[in-house]
């Protein structure tokens, strides 16, 4: 079930609240989604084709009360220009940072997200692990 949420404020460069909690079903674990939408135009008319929505950060919510819940951030930014020549995963995630986020649009850049008090979010429960086989039971 998806929770339709608002940003409440923003807490530091790493902390997100809500204003959806526990009276609205949003659980210790859920997964918050700030999404952005861009409109699509044609580049020859300039005419509005339609529109996609992207995600802008993913935070995962560890603090829930009766109205509110908070989120922590968990994408990961590459460093601008860090994949060129690298072979192994490892240095790969050595060249990745933690996302931040930022209410000041002067500020947002390959690291840090501008998000807005107001701003819609999509919160999810995770996605449930495969459960054990119970077939594999010992006879």
């Amino acid at each position: 079930m998806t929770i339709q949420a608002k940003i409440a404020r923003v807490i530091n460069e790493k902390e997100i609240a809500f204003n959806k909690g526990l009276n609205d079903g949003v659980a210790e674990g859920d997964i918050a989604t700030v999404r952005e939408t861009l409109e699509v135009l044609d580049p020859d008319s300039g005419e509005v084709l339609g529109s996609v929505s992207v995600v802008k950060v993913r935070l995962d919510i560890f603090l829930v009360m009766e109205k509110i819940s908070v989120g922590r951030v968990t994408d990961r930014a590459r460093r601008p220009g860090s994949d060129e020549g690298l072979l192994l995963n490892v240095a790969l995630l050595s060249n990745t940072v933690t996302k931040q986020v930022t209410e000041e649009r002067d500020l947002a850049d390959w690291r840090t997200v501008h998000v807005e008090k107001g701003q819609l979010v999509w919160i999810d429960s995770p996605p449930k692990k495969e459960a054990e086989d119970e077939d594999e039971s010992p006879d």
